[in-house]
């Protein structure tokens, strides 16, 4: 056995000795046994017993923020090297919704990054194809149904950004090195240390980050590791574990600015916005479609309902952004752009 394998066996009976004895590897530790893994210093039989270890165990925000650490350090951005020529510039958001996709709900997030970047907000958006293990459709179907941009390199993202103030851009185009790990995630069929770690990834450079969760109590561990990792941005427990608000019921949104973290609920009644839209049941060509039809001012109850659900997640964008005091305030300035949008 060589010495990256007999390193990476102590890795293995860190996280794999039983729910008692189990530990957490440090950020250290977890940064180096991602590493080992993205470039394919490990064989198959340990990088399976680490990762389903690994889900077993649970996840902790230190171990989150090494695994982070190593794909962001394997990772291109739409900012390396200073040579976008937008450094002076409005930092951008990195957006990781789940990359596993969304199965019965209105996706928002196309029409909320497009308003939020009228506004002068800038969002890099990011995913890659049908990944494991729900393997639904994400923004970039809708994207595509919408006949637009997805899916991006380097070269076509930052002209993108620059003249949208949004990009969808491909993980696989990025870091390679994460795409060689789709075949195993496949096989197992089940959440993997991956599946948080990419959502956290920042493809735009700038440091700011929305992540979607499902369960509260990654709220705390998203946000531990983002800390961890000096990144600002905000944590949202949206549908179906995404960054998308509810414009039904009251969303938890924790908001991460250095060391201060403030957890809000937003409450849509509370915003003045109509819960009549049912955001369940709608799939992605549904979600393409009444996002067009929001977006050109159809007067139907619902495309006024789209309308309004996506002027809610562009308020939230346009407040972490700096662009809005308050989502109060990035609801009114979204709301206006969506009155007068144009494609």
């Amino acid at each position: 056995m060589d010495a990256a394998s007999e390193r990476f066996r102590e890795f293995v009976k860190t996280v794999g000795r039983g729910e008692r004895r189990a530990k957490p590897l440090s950020f250290e530790d977890a940064r180096t046994a991602m590493g080992l893994i993205l470039d394919g210093g490990v064989d198959p039989e340990q990088r399976g017993a680490f990762l389903l270890a690994c889900r077993i165990k649970g996840e902790d925000p230190e171990e989150m923020a090494g695994f982070v650490a190593a794909m962001q350090e394997r990772c291109q951005t739409l900012t390396d090297s200073g040579q976008t020529g937008m450094s002076t510039a409005r930092p951008a958001i990195s957006i990781g919704h789940p990359y596993d996709g969304r199965e019965d709900t209105f996706i928002m997030g196309a029409g909320a990054a497009m308003v939020a970047a009228a506004c002068g907000a800038r969002i890099v958006l990011h995913s890659a194809g049908r990944v494991p293990p729900k393997c639904a459709p994400t923004v970039a179907d809708v994207l595509q149904c919408m006949q637009l941009p997805q899916h991006l390199g380097r070269e076509d993202g930052i002209e993108r950004l620059k003249r949208s103030g949004y990009a969808h851009v491909d993980t696989r185009k990025f870091l390679p090195a994460w795409s060689a790990q789709l075949p195993i995630r496949e096989k197992i069929g089940l959440r993997l240390p991956f599946s948080s770690a990419e959502k956290l990834l920042d493809l735009a450079g700038d440091k700011r980050v929305i992540v979607g969760i499902a369960h509260g109590p990654y709220l705390e561990k998203m946000t531990g590791a983002m800390r961890r990792l000096g990144i600002s941005g905000a944590v949202i427990q949206g549908l179906e574990g995404s960054c998308d608000l509810s414009p039904q019921h009251p969303t938890r949104v924790v908001r991460v600015d250095g060391d201060a973290v403030t957890e809000v609920a937003m409450d849509p009644r509370a915003l003045g916005i109509d819960p009549a839209l049912a955001v369940r049941g709608i799939d992605c060509v549904q979600s393409a479609r009444l996002t067009e039809q929001a977006l050109n001012g159809a007067a139907d109850e619902m495309s006024r309902g789209a309308a309004e659900a996506i002027a809610l997640n562009a308020a939230v964008l346009l407040w972490i952004a700096g662009i809005a005091s308050d989502v109060a305030a990035g609801l009114a300035l979204a709301r206006e752009r969506v009155l007068n949008f144009e494609f």
